[in-house]
């Protein structure tokens, strides 16, 4: 189900984020205003535009997580083997993804004062 679901997301994310979804959804919602006067402006023309936008959006946000999640996990797979590749790299920050925040800031800090 995971290998399924990264295809899915990979394709939706670069579906959605493409001009022909830009223009579609435009067209939508050009024809959700045009058939507002066809319904006088109902509540119920405004609540299915409400209703429909606020699922897709609820979506969208899982799909869009799980493709920067994948995006993430790969960079931070490939700054490690750069390190572990890098003779003189410290290898004490491979998986620093997995660090707390403080362990990030103290790292971070030891840094910044051996090249200040």
């Amino acid at each position: 189900m995971d290998r399924g679901f990264t295809r899915f997301s990979a394709s939706v994310a670069r579906w959605t984020g493409s001009a022909w979804a830009f223009g579609a959804v435009s067209l939508i919602v050009l024809g959700w205003l045009l058939l507002g006067p066809v319904f006088h402006w109902s509540n119920h023309w405004q609540l299915v535009a409400t209703t429909v936008t606020t699922i897709v959006t609820f979506l969208m946000v899982f799909v869009i997580q799980a493709t920067q999640n994948r995006h993430s996990a790969a960079m931070q797979l490939k700054l490690d083997e750069l390190i572990s590749a890098s003779e003189n790299a410290s290898e004490h920050l491979i998986g620093a993804d997995m660090l707390s925040q403080s362990e990030i800031e103290g790292h971070r800090d030891e840094l910044h004062e051996r090249h200040a």
